[in-house]
């Protein structure tokens, strides 16, 4: 899923801010170098990358790209899932994005040296750009793609993605509404079963 999903999912445990924020650069067993609540977000992590792999609206959505863009689907529907949720942020938050997004700047700052050198520069490149306010906006989404294509080495076309969003716009925004609430249970689950 989307980094700004997975910040939203960690609500206001700022253990699980950064370990959500890391996990991704942090492979194998190498989560234990870290202090239990930390690990806890970086498995947190895992867990929502998990459930959204297999889950059957997640397939059906990358099914609407896959033909134009293979594995790159998946990025994709991660990238359009974190606009959605922006764009209907009232329904699923008390907090403004604004109050949000300074919220976990400030979590991650104050965390900075546990971060990875990756998460660090990309943390800096989404508080130059305000990328979590903004996500709402197909124009951003229309850079961040453009920007990720530029770093890939391989012909991926993503550059041109933002077309297909607005022709299965309906239908996108339809499967993050049914998604979104199992996704935020399982999260609630895995968060009582970790507890025990």
């Amino acid at each position: 899923m989307n980094y700004i999903i997975h910040l939203f999912l960690s609500d206001f445990d700022e253990n699980l801010i950064v370990g959500n924020f890391i996990a991704d650069d942090i492979k194998g067993k190498n989560y234990l170098l870290y202090t239990p609540q930390v690990q806890k977000g970086i498995l947190l992590h895992r867990h929502i990358d998990s459930f959204t792999d297999t889950h059957t609206i997640i397939k059906q959505s990358k099914s609407l790209l896959v033909d134009n863009y293979n594995h790159w689907s998946g990025v994709l529907i991660d990238i359009f899932f974190g606009h959605f949720l922006v764009l209907h942020w009232k329904n699923y938050s008390n907090e403004t994005i604004t109050t949000f997004a300074d919220r976990i700047h400030e979590v991650l700052l104050k965390n900075y040296v546990v971060l990875t050198p990756n998460t660090q520069q990309f943390l800096d490149y989404t508080i130059m750009y305000q990328r979590i306010i903004h996500f709402d906006k197909i124009k951003t989404i229309d850079e961040v793609l453009k920007s990720m294509a530029g770093r890939t080495t391989h012909i991926s076309n993503i550059e041109n993605a933002t077309q297909h969003l607005l022709y299965h716009y309906e239908v996108l925004e339809s499967n993050f509404k049914k998604f979104i609430p199992e996704l935020i249970l399982s999260v609630k689950q895995f968060n009582l079963n970790y507890e025990k």
